[in-house]
């Protein structure tokens, strides 16, 4: 439970994180948190939100290799909860 909660809370850091440099105009280290948060375990649903914020960033850094893998890029859904 408390494991949980402390992944939970790093998750929502890199997410503020990534938020706030996209905010300061700072792409680059937007796409740092981001691409870190893609690399971690959550639901599929929010791994297809940060996949559409990298998508975003990466056309607007002008990355569109980048962009075009991560549109054709799987979502499995790696998220099991623990009973």
């Amino acid at each position: 439970q408390e494991r949980m909660e402390a992944e939970l809370a790093y998750k929502d850091l890199y997410r503020a994180h990534g938020k706030n440099a996209d905010n300061l105009g700072k792409h680059r280290l937007a796409i740092e948190f981001y691409e870190k948060l893609f690399q971690l375990k959550q639901p599929s649903e929010k791994k297809i939100e940060v996949k559409e914020k990298l998508i975003d960033l990466y056309n607007r850094m002008g990355r569109i290799r980048d962009a075009e893998r991560m549109k054709n890029s799987v979502i499995r859904d790696d998220f099991r909860p623990v009973y």
